[in-house]
């Protein structure tokens, strides 16, 4: 069983299993949790949750390091059915900048495990799981 498969596997156990991943210096736990009355994975870095790291700039990338293990919310400057109005008035080019999706906030909600691995896939293919035996291994050292 190859990684992704076994964080799928321990985040599909059922309310309140967590996966927890290691990705440079940071601790990052993904855990299920009920939200709004679903059930939703929780991002924790570090062992909590800082509402700052939702930030992005104007590129739309994480404003703080941390802010990269969130999921990305994209939304438009303007609506697709305003497309004609916006090419007449400040043309082509402008008019598709602004109906493009952009990432304009970050969550530390994911809502199902399967968006949570593609971006884990995509932005940090080299993560290393931390599993309880090796989590007691390390507190006795320090």
């Amino acid at each position: 069983m190859d990684k992704w498969e076994e964080i799928e596997k321990r985040l599909e156990e059922g309310i309140f299993s967590d996966v927890k991943i290691r990705i440079g210096n940071d601790r990052v736990t993904f855990r299920n949790q009920l939200f709004e009355r679903k059930l939703r994975i929780i991002t924790y870095v570090n062992g909590e949750i800082m509402g700052i790291l939702w930030k992005v700039d104007a590129d739309g990338r994480p404003a703080y390091r941390q802010g990269q293990y969130f999921r990305p919310i994209k939304k438009r400057t303007f609506p697709k059915k305003e497309y004609k109005r916006l090419v007449y008035i400040l043309g082509k080019e402008k008019a598709d900048k602004l109906t493009s999706l952009r990432i304009c906030a970050l969550s530390p909600i994911w809502n199902s495990a399967r968006s949570l691995i593609q971006h884990l896939k995509k932005n940090f293919p080299n993560l290393e799981i931390i599993r309880e035996e090796d989590e007691g291994a390390n507190d006795v050292e320090k």
